[in-house]
């Protein structure tokens, strides 16, 4: 009888519990309030920040804390890539390009040799990179950029992102109108492709030879699984600039932009997530070092931060047809050790949170709380660090609330 009460006084309050915010996005202090363009980490620990007026700022904490350094310039700095913790260069306005060998203590100039505005920079290794810029430009060095060389483009306006996935002879570029150029002898002759949109396309990802996306304004996203011989235009449905695209492997990837904005995908792209960033500051940059660590910022300093995924790494999208009711199902297997799913379905654009509890009333793990479109998931709980015992999953969307109890047996 004691045992009876006290699960159905748990259960009555893990209903009642609804005003605890778990941020799959939290922010960090950047100590400036410079609009910031780009972003990269060397590792999970070191990494650099840029924008604004010559800004550039370092962590070797992972953002815990941020401190200035001197670039020596007042001009919008655009792109920063550093092939480790020590080198790395950064680019922007009127054909300025930075590198440091001692992790941004100083900065010297380098000759691009052109006026253009410089968007983005990719080293393959410590000596071959591009960058790309306005007016067709882009830029290569066989020498860490102790000279850059220019390479005939057959477009000859703005060209945003270069990716060179695996060796340092295909490549990606992508620009204004739907532009893509595609090269198979590292950029001694570049071909455009048919990418179905006349968008800008603002960034551009590839995690192989084969698969790849890219985004830009008025929400586009396309995808190409051959090479970019054919580009799918993705239904995705939100209408903000998008300025980054950035997957981990063919199925997990993240998208962010205008307004705050940042949607995850967990099955290539076919549907996406709001995540909560917390911000309606625009996002400019966005920078993974794995599948779950990983920054943004943007305008009036903004930097935010997840060691999460944004909450999406453990969520799968199982469809986004609609269901007829909110509904939590039983995790299987139960009993389980130590992984189990938890299948859950939505109705209604929600904002959805799923709370795993011990015997005792105690959270011990979020599984989401974030925004989520009409449909059915399913996400993976892991015992492995908890001991045997019953634990109860609740499901919180809207008005809808629900408890199951699993038994964890090791």
């Amino acid at each position: 009888m004691k045992t009876k009460i006290f699960t159905t006084v748990l259960l009555s309050l893990l209903i009642s519990l609804s005003s605890f915010t778990h941020a799959n996005w939290f922010t960090q202090t950047s100590g400036t309030g410079t609009t910031l363009r780009t972003i990269h980490f060397a590792n999970d620990q070191t990494g650099w920040v840029a924008g604004n007026n010559g800004t550039i700022i370092k962590t070797t904490n992972g953002g815990n804390n941020w401190t200035a350094q001197t670039s020596g310039i007042v001009l919008t700095i655009y792109a920063l890539y550093f092939i480790n913790s020590s080198t790395g260069w950064a680019a922007g306005e009127v054909g300025t390009i930075l590198k440091t060998t001692n992790s941004g203590i100083n900065w010297t100039a380098q000759t691009s040799g052109t006026t253009e505005g410089l968007v983005n920079i990719l080293f393959f290794d410590n000596n071959k990179g591009w960058i790309t810029g306005t007016l067709g430009k882009i830029l290569y060095t066989t020498n860490a950029g102790t000279n850059w060389t220019t390479q005939t483009s057959p477009y000859n306006g703005d060209l945003r992102c270069v990716c060179f996935p695996v060796n340092a002879q295909t490549g990606w570029i992508v620009g204004n109108n739907g532009n893509i150029l595609t090269t198979a002898n590292g950029g001694s002759s570049w071909t455009l492709q048919t990418s179905g949109t006349n968008n800008t396309l603002r960034a551009a990802s590839f995690v192989n030879n084969n698969t790849g996306w890219a985004a830009g304004n008025l929400g586009t996203i396309i995808k190409t699984t051959n090479s970019g011989v054919n580009w799918a235009t993705l239904p995705v449905g939100f209408p903000n600039t998008l300025y980054n695209v950035k997957f981990a492997n063919e199925q997990i990837g993240w998208v962010n932009g205008a307004g705050g904005i940042i949607y995850a995908t967990s099955n290539g792209g076919t549907n996406w997530i709001n995540q909560v960033s917390g911000t309606t500051d625009d996002f400019y940059g966005m920078c993974f070092v794995n599948i779950s660590t990983g920054w943004c910022a943007g305008a009036s300093g903004k930097i935010v931060k997840t060691t999460d995924g944004g909450g999406l790494t453990g969520i799968i999208i199982q469809t986004n047809e609609v269901p007829v009711e909110f509904n939590l199902s039983q995790n299987y297997p139960n009993p389980f050790n130590p992984e189990t799913n938890i299948k859950f379905s939505i109705t209604a654009s929600e904002n959805v949170k799923l709370t795993i509890y011990d015997i005792e009333g105690n959270e011990i793990e979020i599984l989401a709380n974030q925004f989520m479109r009409p449909g059915t998931y399913t996400a993976t709980f892991n015992g492995g660090n908890f001991a045997s015992g019953v634990y109860f999953c609740r499901m919180a969307a809207g008005r809808f609330s629900s408890v199951k109890r699993m038994i964890l047996v090791k």
